[in-house]
């Protein structure tokens, strides 16, 4: 929506020292209304219908509070942006609304009555924190309705990882929501990354099992090996979940750093383990660099594996200037997990199940289609099935209703990054093929570098 030239010429605006101002009967005469850059405003209210007003900009103030609670039945045109809202109440119908800026709102969480919008065309709400826009979904599907979402960090509905591919993407999670209906995936991965004979392999099996056998000093993890785990996490909002995680323990050999990068996912739980005695020698800042680069905002947690001592204190402050994502420093002697130390790593074990059920993309609505395609795969899974062409996957959406071929790519990625299967859609080669079985492949891949690496030794 554009101002017009006579437009412009009947805006009245309005310098406010005040931190409040009231439309009320004084006011009912104004079409036109700038508040913008009063930079004591800090409440909007609407004491009296307005029934002439059809422009308001108050943006760029600080505004904290704004309820439209009386009749502003000609109102055409809101702008809001740059202020520090936390919500939005619009409490009765506003008939010919058809833009609202809210765009760097950053502490905005949610527009509550906005099916009270009737006629919104121009929905932009850049850079704010809203949460869940599935009261608006009905709005999204209008013909020629356009909007900004991005940098809506914490949104789940639709998923950030769908606003980032643009607007058709937006668009097409709810039309097959509304077609199919939605359901929800707790899936994810822990990914465990550091040098060679940390404990890496060690936290692994004790994350299942506190009276796990200890690996001994001659097994050594080649490349990555797998391992299910599961638990049960109740939400505030969701209630009790049962959690599906994917633990990726990453050999420590140097040999393999320049492999491992390739199955660095976004959407994962990466935890950087170190020794007591040799964690001043750990290069934190490498791997912190690496989970910042293709964890995309995943959240990362150092772990001292204490054994005998603790010699070195991890300077986290520095570290964070790496990877902002870095989020607690964890220690215990993993050694004595099951006795004197069992009471810390109970707790320990709370911290990295509350990191993981605190992934973004973890309960975020998805089409039911999406849940059938992930249980096609994890039954191939079972039945022994190694990999599947593209072709074949393709197939597969096509029979669950996931036709569109941008959504089919963002769902094979999606499924890439929580460890259902492996596909490397950025490989001319590699993007022919899903591998079902990752431990297949990646026991493949491994055994070529450690073959290469003889081979240069020799």
């Amino acid at each position: 929506m554009k101002l017009t030239y006579e437009d412009l010429q009947k805006i009245t605006n309005l310098e406010i020292d005040e931190s409040v101002f009231v439309f009320d009967a004084s006011t009912v005469h104004l079409t036109h209304v700038s508040l913008r850059k009063s930079e004591n405003l800090k409440e909007i209210r609407f004491d009296t219908p307005q029934p002439n007003l059809a422009y308001l900009d108050a943006s760029r103030c600080k505004l904290k509070k704004i309820i439209f609670a009386q009749a502003c039945d000609d109102l055409q045109a809101v702008y809001l942006h740059h202020n520090v809202l936390s919500m939005l109440e619009i409490g009765v119908d506003l008939p010919k609304l058809e833009l609202l800026d809210v765009s760097f709102n950053e502490q905005l969480t949610q527009i509550v009555g906005i099916h009270f919008l009737r006629k919104l065309t121009y929905f932009y709400a850049h850079k704010c924190d809203l949460h869940d826009l599935e009261g608006m979904a009905d709005i999204f599907l209008r013909p020629g309705f356009d909007f900004n979402i991005e940098e809506n960090e914490n949104l789940v509905n639709p998923p950030a990882a769908i606003v980032s591919q643009g607007k058709d993407a937006v668009i097409r999670h709810f039309r097959k929501i509304q077609e199919e209906g939605q359901d929800y995936l707790y899936e994810a991965k822990l990914l465990i990354l550091g040098d060679p004979r940390a404990g890496k392999t060690t936290l692994a099996r004790k994350i299942l099992d506190t009276s796990a056998i200890m690996p001994t000093k001659d097994e050594t993890t080649r490349g990555i090996d797998l391992t299910p785990w599961d638990f049960n996490y109740s939400f505030t909002e969701k209630g009790e979940q049962n959690i599906l995680v994917n633990i990726w323990d990453f050999g420590g050999q140097t040999i393999y750093k320049q492999t491992h990068r390739f199955f660095l996912t976004q959407r994962s739980l990466y935890v950087v383990l170190s020794d007591g005695g040799s964690s001043e020698k750990t290069d934190f800042a490498y791997w912190l660099h690496q989970t910042k680069t293709f964890g995309q905002g995943s959240p990362v947690v150092v772990f001292i594996n204490e054994m005998e001592y603790r010699s070195f204190d991890v300077p986290m402050d520095a570290l964070r200037k790496i990877n902002p994502d870095l989020k607690a420093e964890l220690a215990v002697n993993l050694n004595d997990v099951a006795g004197d130390d069992s009471r810390r790593f109970g707790q320990i074990m709370d911290k990295i199940k509350m990191e993981l059920a605190n992934l973004k993309h973890l309960g975020e609505p998805v089409p039911n289609g999406w849940k059938k395609i992930r249980a096609h795969f994890l039954k191939m899974e079972q039945d022994g099935e190694k990999m599947v062409t593209w072709t074949y996957f393709k197939g597969v959406c096509n029979e669950n209703g996931e036709t569109n071929p941008d959504g089919q790519k963002s769902l094979a990625q999606y499924f890439h990054d929580i460890g259902i299967f492996l596909h490397f859609q950025d490989d001319d080669i590699l993007r022919k093929h899903i591998f079902i079985n990752k431990q297949w492949i990646l026991n493949g891949a491994y055994k070529v570098v450690d073959s290469k690496a003889v081979e240069d030794k020799d």
